[in-house]
């Protein structure tokens, strides 16, 4: 039966039975304790289930939540005679669900300026609960062992990841030339136009000496026209013969096919290649010799990591911490050569915010995880509210609610990677990927140019040497 008890409800035997006790607000919000049952010998658990599990009513007292704007996860919204209202997210839904439940009204406050420039903005709220100036904490809080000892916490209600925010700095395929097929299909090609070259130079060496016809047809007029087929082009010569005709046929199909093939997947590439982040990685922060930084609540995090690995002791000795979040966030999306430690909803929610602002997205979030974790909600010691609002989570939890409500405040963060207003990184993108079809292309005009300004010249000397010859004759 003990099991069932806790510090807010109270058991006092008497002659016949024990007396069930709760604690409640009575007339101007004091607490008293009030008889809520009788339990007698030879009756179930079920009344002391009742008794023990019930939610309290708090009678409309007012109740200090402690907190910030912790977008996307806790919004608040602040009127110009310094009130505040809680208007959504995952956090502030939930203690908007308790205020309802446990009949009590919201006072939303926000932990000083002091202790948040000192301890960091979830710190604060943390002090805030341990000198009870607060009765909820509430803002993507970790349950620590440190913190575990001085105050207490509900059971997780989300999850929450700490991962980088870094400069977006693209990265374009270096080839599009060549990477349309793959290392096989390229040696097939070959094979396959080296094998109708020499099929073609026989065929065509055979029909002209049967012809009788005396002009030299080589190996390079023959590999011109094949490739010129590949190209798409017509040939300038056609075989009369039936069986050269039919290689020429099947020549034609098979360069169709391959050039439709390559034409289609670069012009894929072209168009949906987006580049890729140059930093994906805790190395790659390393390698751009970035500046690394957070809050205190961050560094406090990365510490305990610091054994993981050579790379993350590395970033904890880079690490600058500075708790003023606005300078911080304002630093990561207008430097370039700033690394900055937070929760990824926060950071997500911010690229989120500049694509529907129409703004250029100007960095990333890592997918990996500095820390993965539940998010809980901190009481002080002995608070009444503790068990109620562990009841309430575990409720909306099994009911889908809170996937309800995330589902409303979505963030598609892959849709950023779409903004078409990006366009300073796509104009960079285009000419980098167009500049290996550039060269290509000058190659072949180039020499085509060069073989053109030959032949003329050739010609022009011929004509001339004609000339001189029929004036000695003369």
């Amino acid at each position: 039966m003990k099991e069932n008890l806790t510090f807010s409800e109270l058991a006092h035997f008497d002659g016949d039975g024990i007396g069930l006790y709760s604690k409640f607000y009575g007339k101007n919000c004091t607490i008293e304790a009030r008889l809520v049952d009788i339990w007698r010998p030879g009756t179930g658990r079920e009344k002391i289930n009742e008794w023990a599990y019930k939610f309290h009513h708090h009678g409309g007292c007012p109740v200090v939540i402690s907190s910030l704007t912790f977008t996307p996860k806790m919004m608040v919204k602040n009127y110009k005679n310094g009130s505040r209202k809680i208007i959504g997210g995952r956090e502030g839904k939930l203690i908007l669900e308790a205020a309802q439940r446990l009949n009590f009204s919201i006072v939303l406050t926000y932990p000083s300026i002091d202790d948040r420039m000192r301890f960091s903005l979830k710190s604060a709220i943390l002090v805030d609960i341990i000198f009870e100036r607060a009765d909820i904490g509430i803002g993507s809080l970790l349950r620590t062992n440190y913190f575990s000892g001085l105050t207490e916490f509900s059971v997780p209600y989300d999850d929450e990841c700490v991962t980088w925010g870094v400069p977006r700095i693209m990265s374009w395929s270096n080839d599009v030339v060549f990477v349309e097929f793959s290392g096989l299909v390229w040696i097939a090609v070959t094979l396959m136009f080296i094998v109708i070259c020499l099929m073609g130079n026989v065929d065509r060496k055979f029909t002209l000496t049967k012809a009788g016809d005396k002009k030299i047809y080589g190996i390079i007029s023959v590999t011109c026209d094949v490739f010129a087929l590949h190209l798409g082009n017509p040939v300038l010569w056609i075989t009369s013969s039936p069986s050269g005709r039919v290689l020429l046929i099947v020549c034609l199909c098979y360069s169709t096919v391959i050039t439709t093939a390559y034409k289609t997947s670069l012009a894929s590439i072209l168009a949906t290649d987006k580049g890729t982040s140059a930093i994906v990685d805790a190395q790659g922060i390393l390698m751009e010799n970035l500046s690394v930084g957070g809050s205190l609540y961050e560094w406090n995090i990365l510490r305990d990591q610091v054994n993981e690995s050579e790379l993350t002791a590395e970033l904890f000795e880079r690490f600058v911490v500075d708790n003023d979040d606005v300078a911080t966030r304002d630093r990561l999306k207008f430097d370039h050569d700033y690394a900055f430690l937070a929760s990824r909803s926060w950071l997500s929610y911010e690229r989120q915010k500049m694509v529907r602002n129409n703004e250029a997205v100007t960095f990333d979030v890592f997918d990996t995880c500095v820390l993965a974790y539940h998010t809980v909600v901190s009481f002080p010691k002995k608070s009444l509210l503790r068990k109620p609002m562990d009841r309430i989570i575990q409720r909306l939890t099994e009911s889908g609610i809170f996937n309800h409500w995330d589902l409303e405040n979505e963030i598609d963060a892959n849709s950023v990677s779409a903004n078409a207003n990006d366009q300073e990184n796509q104009n960079h993108g285009a000419a980098y990927k167009f500049q290996n079809i550039f060269v290509v292309y000058l190659t072949c005009i180039t020499l085509s140019l060069f073989v053109f300004i030959s032949e003329l010249l050739v010609a022009k000397l011929q004509s001339k040497k004609g000339q001189d010859v029929i004036i000695q004759y003369f």
